[in-house]
């Protein structure tokens, strides 16, 4: 999944750069792309739960209250075409950016559509239901790993958003949705249903474990900037803290 991003492109094109004589410094140039927003994972009126150990050991999520959900700017719109993605409006389509920007799929969910004042991740019930954002009503057998609330499943993990909790043109509140995902489990379900998607994709590759925080930060500068409104509270949930990168030796001149 390195590839599968604008940021992952430029780490790898500095990477290769910098063994160049004279280009030691490229690596140390590299930026990611900027977040406004900063998140002290407190004051969420949405609580999280992880009920699928190792298999979904980190949610994210932020509240944004006031926002104006309506078509993107023109420059979206034309940024998105350019990655051969349609501009949905601009909640949607900040989340599309990030998508292609950092690679980490993520998703926004009306707020006022999550019931019980709770979301998390858990394994689906046999013979489960639920329906998607392309129209479209899955039968589950158990083995598929679904966003929850206090009702029902609002969404397939790591493939597709659930459309019983979309973002409309009626949405004032949105919680914004940053996790990680076991990829095995979401190549499954996906090649299982039959659901191919840019989410899927990347999932089924594996995400920065330790990016999640830098994601979501910049995922809701987007929102913001594209649709108005504040931020009303972050949670941060996490089954165990992602491993520390470790420094490998690796001699140029031996390969």
């Amino acid at each position: 999944g390195h590839f599968l991003s604008h940021y992952g492109v430029a780490r790898e094109l500095a990477a290769a750069l910098s063994l160049r004589p004279g280009l030691d410094q490229v690596l140390k140039s590299l930026k990611k792309p900027s977040s406004t927003v900063k998140l002290d994972w407190k004051n969420s009126p949405i609580a999280v739960e992880l009920k699928a150990g190792d298999l979904a050991p980190q949610f994210l999520g932020v509240l944004i209250e006031g926002v104006k959900v309506g078509p993107s700017p023109a420059s979206v719109v034309t940024r998105l075409q350019a990655c051969g993605l349609r501009s949905i409006n601009n909640v949607v389509d900040a989340t599309n950016i990030l998508l292609m920007e950092l690679g980490h799929p993520v998703h926004a969910y009306d707020a006022d559509k999550i019931s019980g004042k709770k979301i998390g991740v858990r394994l689906s019930g046999k013979d489960e239901k639920l329906p998607l954002l392309d129209g479209t009503t899955l039968t589950l057998d158990g083995s598929e790993l679904v966003i929850f609330d206090g009702a029902q499943a609002i969404g397939l993990a790591g493939v597709m958003g659930g459309g019983n909790s979309e973002v409309t043109e009626k949405t004032t509140r949105v919680f914004l949705e940053c996790a990680q995902f076991d990829p095995v489990t979401v190549r499954k379900a996906k090649a299982r249903h039959q659901k191919q998607t840019d989410a899927a994709h990347r999932f089924e590759r594996g995400v920065d474990p330790q990016g999640l925080g830098n994601v979501i930060s910049r995922l809701a500068t987007l929102v913001i900037e594209l649709a108005g409104g504040k931020t009303a509270g972050s949670v941060k949930a996490q089954i165990k803290a992602p491993a520390e990168p470790v420094a490998i030796e690796f001699p140029y001149n031996y390969v």
